[in-house]
């Protein structure tokens, strides 16, 4: 690296540093956790998250998709109901506009995951918007991440016509909607399987539309190799997220709210001396520990103190968020 890149480098790494240590301090201090059985804390906390009752194209992202050509497809991915239970009807509102030119032998194939929800002629329409709902089987309804497809065969009344032709198109409008209807408001804890080789997951989980937030812990007054790894784990974890987003944010041990533990995934990062929070989680996954406080391995033995990730476990304060500990 030359020297001027160095130098910006350094300077990037100093605002970042300060941008966490501002965060640190924003934490009001003496709060103190409140006295509440996992349970009773997972479903308190799982409630901060309401559950998608409309879901429409545009609030993913999504623009009005206009087909054009003689064999066309557009897929959209649709958020699933997460950890709410589904029940009763499910419904498609699928917002759309054939061109008014297209000939009998024009159909249109609505699809989700993989199964073909309904077939429709666009032969003879006015060529207006139209609003169709399909009802969406309960049992084809992932709870993460839908598929939804629409694909088309256009025929033109003119007789055989280029595919490029600009009177063979199919407009879905993101004004497309999907609406689920819950068994209650209150969402159902799927207990979260530990598995680092699935990271970033569940920290992020791309197309999720109840991502919970993510709070890294640091002990009260983190050194700065402390506060490096912490940084290094939300870069990465903001690399994974990019455009979508990530509720990430940094607790100070002994600062922290019961509600900021409840609700989150939480990655521990720091010496177990220093952060008490720990002993929560230790008795909660079985480690074992020596009388100075250091984790044991299955054969007993100390980790060291360069020691990178630890052990990772479903939370205590919520089995349905994963609690990542790391040195």
């Amino acid at each position: 690296m030359n020297r001027p890149n160095r130098r910006v480098a350094v300077v990037l790494a100093c605002l970042m540093l300060w941008q966490v240590l501002f965060a640190l301090a924003a934490y009001p201090r003496g709060l103190a956790p409140a006295k509440a059985s996992p349970l009773q804390a997972g479903l308190r906390a799982n409630r901060l998250i309401e559950p998608l009752d409309v879901v429409p194209l545009a609030r993913l992202g999504y623009a009005d998709a206009t087909l054009r050509g003689r064999a066309v497809s557009a897929e959209f991915f649709v958020p699933g109901p997460g950890e709410f239970p589904v029940a009763g009807e499910h419904w498609l509102d699928l917002d759309y506009q054939p061109s008014s030119l297209l000939a009998p032998g024009s159909v249109m194939t609505v699809w989700w995951n993989g199964l073909p929800l309904a077939d429709r002629s666009l032969a003879g329409l006015p060529g207006g918007r139209a609003r169709e709902s399909i009802s969406v089987p309960a049992e084809r309804i992932s709870r993460e991440v839908n598929r939804l497809q629409v694909q088309a065969t256009l025929r033109l009344t003119t007789g055989e016509c280029p595919d490029d032709d600009q009177g063979m198109h199919l407009t879905v409008f993101s004004t497309t909607q999907v609406r689920y209807s819950y068994a209650g408001r209150a969402p159902f804890a799927r207990p979260v399987a530990p598995d680092l080789g699935q990271f970033p997951a569940p920290f992020f989980v791309p197309n999720s539309g109840q991502a919970p937030p993510v709070r890294l812990v640091l002990p009260a007054a983190p050194s700065s190799a402390e506060t490096t790894a912490a940084l290094r784990i939300a870069a990465r974890l903001g690399n994974a997220a990019a455009a979508r987003g990530i509720d990430l944010s940094v607790l100070h041990e002994g600062r922290w709210r019961a509600a900021d533990l409840d609700s989150a995934h939480l990655i521990f990062v720091g010496a177990a001396g220093t952060l008490p929070s720990l002993d929560a989680l230790a008795a909660a996954a079985g480690v074992q520990r020596s009388a100075g406080g250091a984790f044991l391995d299955p054969a007993g033995v100390a980790a060291m103190a360069d020691t990178g990730v630890l052990f990772a476990v479903q939370s205590p304060w919520n089995p349905a968020r994963l609690a990542l500990v790391v040195r």
